[in-house]
């Protein structure tokens, strides 16, 4: 499998190998399109597949791990299969599976950004790996493609969500979504990788149909905006960091004028603010008995960061405590049941 260090050393040979054989896996799944929107199934008579289930992501599987229920809200977007059959009903139903989040959570924020082309409501739907990232890629010594693992989160989708490998800039999507960060990955690794692809694409099918959709898109950012869609905690990051520039007063403005617009707003996120309140609490009990020595200094740093920001206020929570999560993700892992394999 290829690791982040490997990654780190490629020369260049080694990293036009791994871009050729990439782009040629993104190039032959980009043609393969659908007129649904949802998992993959084996047709009755055994001779193909069909869409015919509702789609799993990692994302999902693990709200539904957490007991939020985020199938009912699939069920509520999908037809008695489990599929969709236009891409407005498939963001919908990620900003739906957010909100259910943010309500049933105890330590979710608000969010809201809703992002669609309508020229493609109604197709093409395309499949997805789902998890195509370098621990799911064998590689051999010359650093070429010679597997792909881990399908099980494999869907169709709708081609806005077919998105380039983020991860070839070797940062998180979080730091990506810095408005200059994400201008150099224009520049740099993603440059580079759209320029093999769209070679892969001339010399296979005889036209440039992936690599003219991702220069299109990427210009304004929609691979990052479909990821935020897909995996709600990355609302924010991409809000705040891209859309808002880090622009903490402006930021805060803006939350005012969207919490003034509606009384209610304000007592959802006065009562979320508890919420958050109320589990930083109980998880600093737990923490006493269960946290590794070693990892205590880090943990008593970043409660107190916390509390700083939830004794702001709502506004400035609403800003902030999406980092929880990832936070203590890195500080301590929580024993749920492992997110590697759908919940059926």
């Amino acid at each position: 499998m290829l690791s982040s260090t490997q990654m780190e050393k490629l020369n260049s040979q080694e990293r036009e190998q791994l871009y050729t054989s990439l782009a040629d896996i993104y190039i032959q799944l980009r043609r393969l399109e659908f007129h649904s929107i949802g998992r993959l199934e084996q047709t009755q008579t055994l001779t193909g597949f069909q869409v015919g289930q509702k789609a799993a992501t990692i994302d999902i599987n693990m709200q539904q791990l957490e007991g939020l229920d985020p199938f009912a809200v699939q069920d509520a977007h999908s037809d008695d299969r489990g599929c969709m059959q236009s891409a407005t009903a498939y963001a919908n139903m990620l900003l739906d599976i957010g909100y259910n989040a943010f309500f049933k959570s105890r330590n979710a924020v608000e969010h809201a950004k809703q992002w669609i082309d309508p020229t493609l409501d109604n197709g093409p739907f395309v499949l997805v790996h789902g998890d195509l990232h370098p621990s799911n890629l064998m590689v051999n010594d010359k650093m070429r493609i010679i597997g792909v693992l881990d399908w099980e989160w494999s869907r169709v989708v709708p081609v806005q969500f077919f998105v380039p490998p983020l991860w070839i800039s070797g940062r998180t999507t979080v730091e990506l979504a810095g408005h200059n960060t994400w201008q150099l990955f224009l520049i740099t690794s993603f440059k580079e990788f759209l320029s093999v692809t769209e070679s892969r694409e001339l010399y296979m099918f005889g036209n440039t149909l992936l690599s003219r959709e991702w220069a299109e898109r990427s210009t304004r950012a929609e691979p990052l905006v479909a990821n935020a869609l897909e995996n709600w905690t990355d609302l924010d990051w991409f809000a705040y960091r891209y859309l808002s520039r880090a622009d903490k007063e402006a930021a805060k403005e803006s939350i005012k004028t969207f919490i003034d617009e509606d009384p209610l707003r304000r007592l959802v996120a006065e009562m979320k603010e508890r919420d958050a309140s109320a589990y930083h609490k109980e998880f600093a009990k737990v923490m006493d008995t269960g946290i590794p020595p070693k990892k205590q200094p880090v943990l008593l740093i970043f409660l107190g960061q916390l509390s700083r920001v939830l004794h702001a206020g709502p506004n400035t929570a609403i800003i902030a405590c999406v980092g929880v999560p990832i936070m203590l993700s890195l500080i301590w892992r929580r024993p749920w049941s492992s997110p590697s394999r759908p919940v059926l």
